[in-house]
């Protein structure tokens, strides 16, 4: 059955009718409603109403599914219905139960990483408009004409799982494995070779229990209402599970304002709480998140339930701030404390387990569920093993830059110089602020948080953590723009200073460490980020691991600080033993020169560029200020007295010449522009005549960043702070990326399209492996690579490893940024068991793969890999390769070509899925024969992704022939994403959701499109008007005058060409003339059978496809000597009464001739004629 023919008044009307006739019972929705007017309904029986009203036939609700990302509720949706899901409550839940895999092959596995899955080989679920639809895939997939189990199980994964049900896990019929809660919406992961369809899971509590049956054989069942004697199957289950009584989950819900649960949780004195609801259902052996109300709501403790609901003998504790209160009192013990760093709702409010959760609402004691409790206690923060303060400290990442104003970095050089880090002027002293949502109040009043890179509640939080959370001692990152630049211990406390109008907020700092190293795409922007919450673990990138390993990788001892940077021009005392800048006072013409005064000006820790022999040789410093030297160098007749300065020379082991230097020169020059015309570049780009001149800072980074191979390293701290993709710190202007450039050039055959892509623009996007920087050398090498290839890199380096350091590895780190996966650890998961030896029975995938490289073994529970045992060097090979290049770098390479363009051509067969993305074919080893398919990227979104990893450089994709294609279909959905204001880091920015692999999908700003139109070709396709107005269009006529002078045995061929094309836009039009290229090769040195070899091979199969074989039309654009005309009175017709048979016989003929026959005086003819 198909919805999409459904329309909005459908719809509407299938709600007046029960409006009319009202819901009748059972037919309620479990899960969703549709919201309409103030009133709810049930979301399939609008959708089953809205169908017979369209099509005049019923169906019933049960025949299709409902839920998210389904047909039926993609078509409410689509209409603007707003489909809200119910509240979660333990009585509303589905119990199922589920196999892992063929003999529990996928239980380590679903343990591991957290979720469960089905093996279904049919593709995304999503992808099917019903259930008959989802039953014919399988039964074609598996050769079964009625595999009711298989579609129950996918229908049922797919719509009916909930989050918040509760899953119990089976091995066999007699064997219960775990118990967890459902956590997420189901996902596809479209690279996983099985077990494709996937939701996340809350493990519970995991183990070994056996029963004579623990139920059906089924993959997937629901066991809500399965019945086993007297009680439901999972209550059975779970009384097994829980040696006894099933646990109740509770919130437990204090206000620290009129009970000291500091003391309490710290003494460990908390061993009762105040019960007024749910009296009877408390018990002993139950569990509680203990919540605490007020500016810092969040969960500091969990609870056991020791004893049930009853007054206390004593009365109420002590530690009642006012006075106690009377009542119930229940039994309570600490399992986990985290008063010391409490788990604020910011943290988790966004994770799906948390849609319904009542702490914070009015109340004492309220149903939690078992997810909610073990996301706590076992989840993604670690609770009880990693939240703990470190040596006391806390670790902090900072941006030196105020975010409110969408600065990221304008401050560094103040608080580098100042020793002090700042909030920026948004509010008041923050200590007149009782809570962080009074903060967020005075923030919204004064209208921040309007942009959407500034959200009031993260810039509310920094503003508290940095007045009340961060303390004496603590640990701060700095952040300036894309960089991390420095490490610091606070060593004040907070203060206020209304008088500074940027940095009124401060703390005092002492630098510890000073570097300048890339920040990993995608960090935070907040302006203050708490890090020590954070482990490592997977899924949280902000982790204090991963900065530690920053400070120790990136970081080096503070050195001495440069004043300036400066650019002196020299011969071959660049090298000189002396080591001295030298200038005159005065030349020999006894006048001053700025660029020798200049030398006056150096002061020790200035960085000095040496150019000499047209190329940078070498960079120095400053060891001593400038002081007055006596010619140094006798042979040089410039007077005796001067300006010197010794310096420190160190030489590039490969020197940037001004070829290469060339390739970014408009970038240094655009940070030259502050020193107006006293830069060594004169307007042209050249190298003025001179000595000493200013660079900057700014200047030199920009050469670090694309030559930083050959460059010293002691001058990458020196640039801490100097970001060159962003405007200096001085500048407050926010930068929009430049437009996108989308142009097609069109015109005739022959007039040199392709050819002008190729001379004039390709070029451009063409750089030297020397340019590159370190990330996209890596990255480059990375989009080489197979998954396999990347993982056994790794390996080699690392030997021995757990999963998570393996995936943190920088090489896996590249291949995971120019990959294709959506979720490259379950690639990577996948890929290396695969390929683990069959000797190893740790891993329980059935088909392994070779060459079988790795090993697994169970380390303090643990999975290590490592390198089997007697594996073929061969197999080595091409991870040898890469691992090699990566130690070597691209300096080996310098003037190796690096392509930033991809090239296509268009043609009738050309489609979407080789454009953008499709599902191909992969065949598997000749031993499996077994063919799979996979999602494949296409040509437009490689090299998108490509240009989004490499922000800084300019990307193309060269499009021949565009309209061959049918350009509306290849480009699809992305051809509103290309016009150039909705590229990415644009005002009207959009994305799409890809087809196939569901991805947000945008373009970026950075990939330039170029087309080539032939207008002559008659099997093209009509450009639309949507297409042409995203596209300028540039004519690239033909151009006799480029032949002017040529002449062949007599024979002009700019008159010749102009005579036949005069000819031909009579006859035809314009876009039908020949072009120039044809002919452009030919000189005057060319003989006349090169001529004929033309007219033979290009121009007469042109015209005789021009005309259709009209030869007369040919005569007339060519002459009589290229075409004969006969008669045909020889001709004999078969015997028949016609009247104008001898009209017929008498009918002329027209015949080509060879153009290699044809006489130089022929060829003339063409526009002698035409001139007589």
């Amino acid at each position: 059955m198909k919805f999409t023919e459904l329309t909005e008044a459908h719809l509407e009307a299938s709600i007046e009718n029960m409006d009319k006739n009202g819901i009748l019972t059972g037919f309620q929705s479990a899960d969703y409603d549709v919201v309409y007017k103030g009133n709810r309904y049930p979301p399939k029986l609008v959708v089953s109403g809205a169908y017979q009203i369209a099509h005049g036939e019923s169906i019933d609700h049960n025949d299709f599914s409902g839920g998210k990302n389904t047909p039926a509720f993609r078509i409410l949706e689509k209409h603007g219905f707003t489909i809200e899901q119910k509240p979660i409550s333990s009585k509303s839940r589905n119990v199922w139960l589920i196999a892992p895999g063929e003999g529990g092959s996928m239980w380590e596995e679903w343990l591991d990483r957290g979720y469960i899955s089905i093996d279904l080989q049919v593709g995304r679920l999503t992808d099917f408009d019903d259930v008959d639809s989802i039953r014919e895939a399988i039964s074609k997939r598996y050769n079964n004409l009625n595999p009711i189990n298989d579609v129950k199980s996918g229908t049922e994964f797919l719509s009916e799982m909930k989050i918040g049900d509760w899953v119990l896990v089976k091995r066999g019929r007699k064997e219960i494995l775990g118990f967890g809660e459902i956590s997420s919406d189901y996902s596809f992961d479209a690279l996983a070779q099985s077990h494709q369809h996937q939701r996340s899971i809350v493990w519970i509590k995991t183990g070994h229990w056996k029963r004579d049956s623990v139920g059906p054989v089924k993959t997937l069942t629901n066991i809500t209402k399965i019945r086993v004697d007297n009680s439901y199957a999972w209550e059975v289950h779970l009384r097994m599970i829980f040696e006894g009584r099933i646990p109740n989950f509770w919130i437990f819900q204090g206000n620290p304002d009129v009970f000291d649960f500091e003391l309490s949780l710290r003494e460990g004195g908390l061993d009762s709480f105040f019960v007024s609801s749910h009296k009877k259902s408390i018990q002993i052996g139950d569990f509680a998140i203990l919540w605490l109300t007020g500016r810092k709501s969040g969960c500091y403790a969990l609870l056991e339930v020791t004893a049930d609901p009853a007054v206390p003998q004593g009365g109420p504790s002590e530690n009642w701030i006012d006075h106690g209160k009377t009542g119930l009192y229940c039994g309570v013990k600490i399992v986990a404390s985290f008063m010391d760093q409490p788990i604020l709702r910011s943290t988790f409010e966004n994770e799906p387990l948390f849609q319904s959760f009542n702490g914070g609402t009015q109340g004492t004691n309220f149903l939690s569920t078992p997810g909610q409790f073990h996301f706590f206690a076992q989840g993604i923060f670690k609770s009880n093993k990693t939240r703990m303060r470190k040596h006391g400290q806390k670790f902090w990442l900072m941006h030196a830059g105020d975010h409110e104003s969408g600065e990221h970095g304008q401050h560094w050089m103040r608080y580098r110089e100042e020793a002090f880090v700042s909030m920026g002027p948004a509010i008041k002293d923050i200590h007149l602020f009782d809570s962080q949502e009074a903060i967020i109040e005075e923030l919204q009043r004064q209208g921040v948080g309007s942009d959407r890179n500034a959200k009031p509640t993260h810039t509310a939080l920094g503003f508290w953590d940095f007045g009340n959370e961060m303390q004496i001692g603590d640990i701060v990152f700095i952040r300036s723009y894309s960089y991390f630049v420095a490490v610091g211990r606070i060593t004040s406390e907070y203060s206020y200073d209304q008088t500074d109008a940027s940095c009124p907020h401060q703390r005092k700092v002492e630098w510890l460490e000073l570097g300048f190293t890339p920040a990993p795409e995608g960090w935070t922007w907040k302006k203050l980020t708490d890090i020590t919450a954070f482990d490592g673990c997977e899924g949280v990138e902000f982790c204090y691991e991963r900065f530690r390993r920053i400070a120790d990788q990136a970081f080096m001892l503070p050195d001495a600080f440069p004043r300036r940077v400066w650019w002196v021009n020299q011969d071959i005392t660049y090298d000189d033993d002396q080591a001295v800048l030298w200038a005159p006072h005065k030349t020999k013409g006894d006048q001053t020169r700025y660029y020798h005064t200049n030398v006056s000006k150096v002061k020790t820790g200035d960085i000095i560029v040496h150019y000499a022999d047209g190329a940078i040789q070498g960079m120095s410093r400053a060891k001593s200020d400038s002081y007055t030297l006596k010619n140094p160098y006798p042979g040089e007749d410039w007077g005796q007295d001067g300006y010197g300065a010794k310096i420190d020379f160190h030489s590039l082991h490969v020197a940037i010449s001004k070829e290469v230097l060339n390739a970014n020169l408009d970038s240094v020059l655009n940070r030259l522009k502050p020193f107006k015309g006293l830069h060594p570049f004169d307007k042209k780009g050249g190298v003025k005549q001179g000595y000493l001149f200013e660079f900057g800072f700014h200047a030199l980074a920009e050469i670090w960043l694309a030559h930083r191979t050959v460059i010293p390293d002691w001058i990458r701290p020196i640039l801490a702070g100097f970001d060159t993709s962003l405007p200096t710190p001085s500048t407050k202007t926010k930068t929009m990326h430049p437009l996108a450039t989308n142009r097609i050039f069109y015109g005739p055959p022959g007039t040199g399209k392709t050819y002008r892509l190729q001379r004039d623009l390709i070029p451009k996007y063409t750089t030297k492996a020397g340019q590159l920087s370190h990330e996209e050398w890596i990255d480059q090498l990375a989009s080489e690579a197979t998954w396999i290839e990347a993982i056994t890199v790794a390996m080699l380096d690392l030997e021995k490893a757990v999963m998570k350091d393996v995936l943190k590895h920088d090489f896996m780190q590249a291949k995971a940024r120019v990959s294709n996966s959506k979720n490259p650890q379950n690639t990577v998961w996948g890929i290396i068991q695969q390929h683990v030896s069959e000797e190893c029975d740790l891993v329980r995938v059935k088909k392994r793969r070779e060459p079988a490289l790795f090993w697994k073994e169970k380390v303090a529970e643990q999975s290590l890999f490592s390198f089997a045992r007697d594996i073929d060097d061969f197999d080595l090979d091409r991870a040898q390769y890469f691992r090699t290049q990566l130690e070597t770098g691209p300096h080996q390479k310098m003037m190796e070509d690096i392509h930033h363009f991809e090239f296509v051509t268009f043609h009738q067969s050309f489609s979407y899925e080789d454009f953008v993305e499709g599902i191909k074919p992969v065949f598997g080893d000749e031993s499996e024969q077994q063919l799979s398919y996979q999602i494949e990227s296409g040509v437009f979104k490689r090299v998108c992704n490509r240009a989004r990893n490499n922000p800084n450089q300019k990307f193309a994709i060269f499009i021949d022939e565009i309209n061959r294609g049918n350009v509306a279909s290849i480009f699809g959905e992305l051809i509103t994403l290309i016009e150039p204001d909705k590229r990415e880091g644009q005002k009207n920015a959009l994305s799409v959701k890809l087809p196939y692999s569901k991805e947000l999908f945008s373009v970026p700003s950075n990939l330039d499109i170029y087309g080539t139109m032939n207008t002559a070709d008659r099997s093209v396709e009509a450009l639309d008007t949507a297409l042409r107005r995203r596209f300028e269009f540039e004519e690239v006529s033909p151009d006799p005058e480029l032949l002017k002078g040529i002449i062949i045995d007599g024979i002009d061929l700019e008159h010749l060409l102009k005579a036949i094309n005069s000819r031909i836009e009579h006859l035809l039009d314009r876009d039908h003339c020949i072009g120039h290229s044809y002919f452009i090769k030919l000189d005057a040195n060319s003989s006349l059978l090169a001529i004929q070899e033309v007219f033979s091979q290009n121009i007469l199969p042109l015209l005789q496809e021009y005309f259709y074989g009209d030869y007369g039309k040919v005569g007339l654009v060519l002459g009589e000597q290229f075409v004969n005309r006969t008669q045909s009175n020889d001709l004999v017709f078969a015997p028949f009464d016609h009247p104008d048979v001898d009209l017929l016989r008498e009918k002329e003929m027209y015949v080509l001739r060879d153009p290699m026959g044809v006489s130089a005086e022929g060829f003339r003819s063409i526009y002698q004629r035409s001139d007589a």
